[in-house]
Formats: C-alpha cells, sequence, structure tokens
C-alpha cells in the first residue's frame, strides 16, 4: 500500500493512498493502525480521495486510528463486508456508493456523514451507536430499496425519530436500548449472599455498641 505523510500535524501521520495490483488482487483489504519507515511509525488517519474506487474489493477492515473516509474511498466495489471501528469522524461523499453492502453499524465516534454516502448498496438494517450530527439524511441511504430498519440508540443525544429515504420510501428511524453494548455493569450479588452481609454488619454494629 502506498502513504502520503500530512504535514502539519503533531504527531506521524499519514493518509492511505492506495495499493498497488498485487495486494488488490486478494478482494479483501486490512487497513493497518500504524506503519513503518525506517525507525518511524506513523499512525494511518484517513483514507485518501477515490483510493480503492473501482477495485472490486470485497471486505475492508478499517484501522483504529482511521478518523476520515475521504471522498469516493471506496466507491465502486462489491464490498459485502466492512468493519470500522469506534474512531472513525468523517464518511465523506459517495464513500461507499456502489457495493454491496447488507447490514451497517455506524459508531459512536461518526459526526460526518456527507452525501450519497452508502447510495446503491443492498442494505437491509442500519444501526447508529452515535448522537445525531451532520448526516445528510435524505441521500445516504439513497438507492438502497430493501432498507427497512433503521435503529438509533435511545440515549443517544439530538434524535427525535429523523425520517431517512431510501429510494422509494421515508422510513423513521426507532430507539433501541443499547445498553448492552456499552460499559459491562456490575453484577449483582446474589440474595443470599446479601442477607448474609446484612446479618454480620448487624451484628458487628451491636458488638460495636457493647
Amino acid at each position: 500500500m502506498s502513504y502520503d505523510v500530512i504535514a502539519g500535524t503533531p504527531d506521524n501521520q499519514v493518509e492511505l493512498a492506495g495499493c498497488d495490483t498485487a495486494i488488490c488482487t486478494g478482494l479483501n483489504i486490512i487497513i493497518p493502525a500504524k506503519v513503518r519507515d525506517g525507525p518511524i511509525d506513523y499512525a494511518v488517519t484517513s483514507v485518501k480521495i477515490e483510493a480503492f474506487e473501482d477495485h472490486n474489493l470485497l471486505s475492508v477492515a478499517i484501522g483504529k486510528n482511521i478518523q476520515t473516509l475521504g471522498e469516493k474511498a471506496f466507491k465502486g466495489n462489491s464490498l459485502r463486508s466492512l468493519t470500522m471501528p469506534d474512531g472513525v469522524k468523517i464518511i465523506g461523499k459517495k464513500a461507499f456508493e456502489r457495493n454491496a453492502l447488507e447490514t451497517l453499524t455506524v459508531p459512536a465516534s461518526v459526526n460526518t456523514i456527507d452525501a450519497n454516502a452508502f447510495n446503491r448498496n443492498n442494505l437491509s438494517t442500519v444501526a447508529f451507536r452515535v448522537s445525531f450530527e451532520a448526516f445528510e439524511i435524505d441521500t445516504m441511504f439513497d438507492n438502497n430499496n430493501g432498507l427497512a430498519t433503521i435503529n438509533y440508540c435511545s440515549d443517544a443525544l439530538h434524535w427525535s425519530g429523523q425520517t431517512f429515504y431510501n429510494g422509494i420510501d421515508s422510513l423513521a428511524s426507532t430507539p433501541i436500548n443499547c445498553s448492552s453494548t456499552g460499559p459491562t455493569s456490575v453484577p449483582l450479588a446474589p440474595l443470599w449472599l446479601l442477607a448474609f452481609i446484612s446479618g454480620l454488619l448487624a451484628l458487628l454494629g451491636l458488638r460495636g455498641l457493647r
């Protein structure tokens, strides 16, 4: 893969510019979190405009340091699988247009989804794990005629059942309980253990009064 150093960044950061033919014939791309050039490690923080356009890719796993997916970055592939980590902030215009995605989970870090980002896929369900931000709701899911379900976490901010267009119908988004995807709660103690502790504390309290 080829990378361009991003000038003016406080840390060593690079933008993924694309791949050579040999790598792309594998059809399943893993974008690394970091790359090394000599003694220097660089964080891979963005995917360049049109970097993988029309490469016939089947799947892509996006590295944990990626923040920006450029315009048309993965347009015109055959993506059926997409792994997008929490950390991605911007999904550019037509970034995944003309693919074969069937389901999509938008991670909690995303704050911008531009026009036609997921136009012409095979989406049936979309789950947002994020507060409602700068999302192009009229076109981002255009020409996904089978899209029937759009969910968002009930505790996420700025949502009010926004309506998305799938190319044929307008779909109202629906709140769901996402607590199971959040931090694991502290397990509750069994009742017998609580009763035992309560009795022990009472006994110690009585001894303390004597």
